[in-house]
């Protein structure tokens, strides 16, 4: 009971109450909808972790501002959330 719930929580790779929360919560409208409308901005965006929670988010109405060291490798995944946000509002 109780001590497998605590177990399991003391090996989790996430915030518990996040977990909760996206567990109880959050349903799939609303995770879906929360941030449209929104302006994000992504630092580290050219690659790894930040490229994709860029081009993600392009898919959901997210508004982005995506910066990063590398200009050219930006320039790839800015380019790539334009393509993915147009299309997903035809």
């Amino acid at each position: 009971g109780v001590t497998a719930f605590v177990l399991a929580f003391s090996q989790m790779d996430a915030n518990p109450s996040l977990f909760l929360h996206d567990a109880l919560v959050m349903n799939d409208h609303k995770r879906d909808t929360c941030f449209r409308g929104k302006t994000l901005w992504i630092t580290g965006a050219s690659s790894g972790m930040g490229a994709e929670l860029a081009l993600q988010l392009s898919q959901h109405g997210v508004n982005l501002i995506l910066s990063a060291r590398s200009s050219d490798k930006l320039q790839v995944v800015a380019n790539e959330c334009q393509r993915r946000a147009k299309e997903m509002s035809n």
